[in-house]
């Protein structure tokens, strides 16, 4: 049997998102969220590894309170518990303190197995969060990962991820933090009677923690704990672009060709 904990994000379903341009934060009221797509396949691939092993999948998320939606959500899909670590404190929290904070949790829940990630987020895109979570914990930590074989005997796992040129196989012993490859599976959906039960017993599936429950250091969350400070954001220029019409005729044809092999391909 193995413990699982998924860390996903309540991210804005839009590309009009506004920001403060005074803490270079995004501004989340009147913004609908979801759960980060990429996190869906950390969350497929963890309930296969519960379906096959056995064990227990829990769900984490550090945001505001609304994004327990979306671990109702992940507990509709198969998972058994979720956390909401949630506190004014976090606010604002860089990569860094966001993987300390998440770390913090991880230490609390005790005798976790495997951290999974999602690759990136759609609202930032870094792919920071998992390696830095290992980091933090000083535990192996892999990105990109496809696949996983557990041995339960031995207590490890054989992890399968595609590079550029080819695969990749790595043994390590547990615990591993690791992050999934987008699209490497496909996400179930969830199942409409769990969702009704998170509904009707919310406490039974989701706790809520604050700074206070996670001993952690005040100077390493949120905004004081983020070497990371958004100090500008701008709209990037959409570049200059040149357009010729050529006829469909044998005389366009030829142009055609001829402005193409006049193209630097590198």
């Amino acid at each position: 049997m193995v413990n699982i904990v998924v860390g996903i994000k309540w991210v804005p379903d839009t590309v009009d998102v506004k920001f403060d341009s005074e803490k270079g934060t995004l501004i989340r009221a009147g913004v609908e969220s979801v759960i980060n797509p990429p996190d869906l396949n950390a969350i497929e691939m963890a309930l296969t590894l519960r379906d096959e092993y056995g064990g227990k999948v829990f769900i984490v998320s550090m945001a505001p309170p609304s994004a327990i939606e979306g671990l109702k959500m992940a507990i509709a899909m198969g998972a058994d518990e979720a956390i909401l670590i949630s506190d004014k404190k976090f606010a604002g929290a860089d990569t860094l303190a966001t993987s300390y904070t998440l770390a913090k949790a991880l230490q609390k829940i005790s005798n976790v197995d495997f951290a999974i990630f999602g690759e990136e987020t759609i609202d930032s895109s870094t792919g920071h969060i998992g390696p830095e979570v290992g980091e933090v914990l000083n535990v192996a930590h892999l990105s990109y990962v496809k696949k996983i074989e557990i041995n339960q005997k031995e207590k490890n796992a054989i992890l399968f991820r595609d590079v550029e040129d080819g695969s990749e196989v790595f043994e390590s012993s547990l615990p591993i933090v690791i992050s999934v490859a987008v699209g490497t599976n496909t996400p179930r959906y969830p199942i409409p009677i769990r969702r009704l039960l998170t509904e009707v017993k919310t406490e039974d599936y989701i706790k809520t923690w604050h700074f206070d429950d996670l001993q952690a250091d005040p100077d390493r969350v949120g905004l004081k704990g983020s070497p990371t400070k958004v100090v500008k954001v701008k709209a990037a220029p959409m570049p200059a672009r040149r357009r010729e019409i050529f006829d469909f005729s044998e005389k366009g044809i030829e142009m055609i060709i001829k402005k193409l092999s006049e193209v630097d391909i590198g």
